[in-house]
C-alpha cells in the first residue's frame, strides 16, 4: 500500500478511505479488467454481420485482451488468490456473461438452446486458454490466424455450417458433417487423401497381413 499511495501521489490514510484493505483494492482493479474483457466480447457480437463473423470477433476479443495488456490477463486468469470467494465469483460472473453473449449467436445460427450453451462455454474456455498459450509461446503465428484456429475448431463443430456465410438468419449453407479439425485442415498438404486404390481393390489391414504371412 505504501508503493501504491506513493505512485498515486496520495497519502496512505486517503488510500485507505477508498480501499479499506488490499483485497478491496485488488477487487477494484480486477473488475476493471473483467469489464474490459466482457466489453470486447460484447462489441464483437454486436457487429452488423453474420453469426459466424460475430463469433469470430468474440474470439478475437480474447486475443486482443491478452495481447494488449499482459498484466490484465494474468490478473484475471492467473489470480494469486483464486480461493478468495469474491474473486472467484467475479471471474465466474464475467465468464458466464461472455458465454451468454456467444450462446445467443449460436442459437441465432440454428443451434438448439441446450447445445448452444454447452458449445458457447467450450468456445469461451478454448478462446482464453488458446490466447494465453499463444502469448506464452511468443506469438508464433499472427493473432488473426490464432483466432481463426479456435473458430475453425469450435464453430464448424457446433453449427456445422460455413462460417464465411454472410447470413444473419441462421440459414447458412450446411456443410457435410465433418470433424471440426478436418474442416480446419481442408486444403492443408497433410490432409490430402492418399492415392486412390484401383476400383475393386481390397484393403488389407495390418492384422490380416500378418495372418497371411
Amino acid at each position: 500500500m505504501d508503493d501504491i499511495s506513493s505512485r498515486a501521489g496520495i497519502s496512505k490514510p486517503v488510500l485507505y478511505t477508498e480501499f479499506p484493505d488490499k483485497l478491496d483494492l485488488y477487487v477494484a482493479v480486477l473488475q476493471q479488467y473483467l469489464d474490459r474483457m466482457v466489453a470486447g466480447v460484447r462489441r464483437g457480437v454486436a457487429v452488423d454481420a453474420g453469426y459466424g463473423e460475430r463469433v469470430r470477433r468474440a474470439v478475437m476479443a480474447y486475443f486482443d485482451f491478452v495481447d494488449e495488456d499482459e498484466g490484465g490477463h494474468v490478473l484475471v486468469f492467473e489470480t494469486p488468490v483464486p480461493s478468495e470467494p469474491v474473486i472467484a465469483w467475479r471471474v465466474s460472473c464475467a465468464m458466464r456473461e461472455c458465454t451468454t453473449l456467444v450462446s445467443d449467436q449460436l442459437r441465432g445460427a440454428g443451434v438448439d438452446p441446450a447445445r448452444a450453451g454447452m458449445c458457447a462455454s467450450g468456445l469461451v474456455g478454448a478462446s482464453h486458454l488458446a490466447a494465453r498459450d499463444w502469448l506464452d509461446a511468443g506469438r508464433p503465428i499472427s493473432k488473426s490466424d490464432a483466432a481463426e484456429t479456435v473458430v475453425a475448431l469450435c464453430w464448424s463443430f457446433s453449427v456445422g455450417a460455413d462460417i464465411n456465410s454472410d447470413s444473419t438468419t441462421g440459414a447458412s449453407r450446411r456443410r457435410r458433417p465433418l470433424c471440426a479439425i478436418s474442416i480446419y485442415l481442408e486444403g492443408h498438404p497433410c490432409s490430402r487423401s492418399p492415392a486412390r486404390r484401383p476400383s475393386g481393390a481390397r484393403s488389407v489391414s495390418p492384422g490380416s497381413r500378418s495372418a497371411a504371412s
